[in-house]
């Protein structure tokens, strides 16, 4: 059985949050990662941030997968990465 883990790091001024979410599959945690990216650019450092154009904002590093996502300030210490990472569930015993 696996397991799709979607796990957001954030530097925030220098302080790393790390959120794990587990989910059954791909497409949750893809629906996931696409909830937090609405939140990242509807409030806070990125609000109003356009991440589906490559030029909207120089001052930002922009990567986007369908299984990762990544913004990073150029002039600041903040950034946000989010993963998918799939995972095989171990039953020991």
């Amino acid at each position: 059985m696996k397991v799709y883990n979607v796990i957001q790091t954030s530097n925030c001024d220098g302080e790393i949050l790390v959120n794990v979410t587990p989910c059954a599959d791909l497409h949750s945690a893809q629906a996931i990662m696409d909830d937090e990216i609405r939140t990242l650019i509807s409030e806070g450092k990125y609000s109003g941030l356009d991440v589906d154009d490559d030029d909207a904002d120089c001052s930002y590093t922009l990567e986007r997968s369908d299984t990762s996502f990544y913004i990073d300030c150029l002039y600041d210490d903040y950034y946000e990465r989010i993963e998918i990472e799939e995972k095989e569930i171990v039953k020991i015993g």
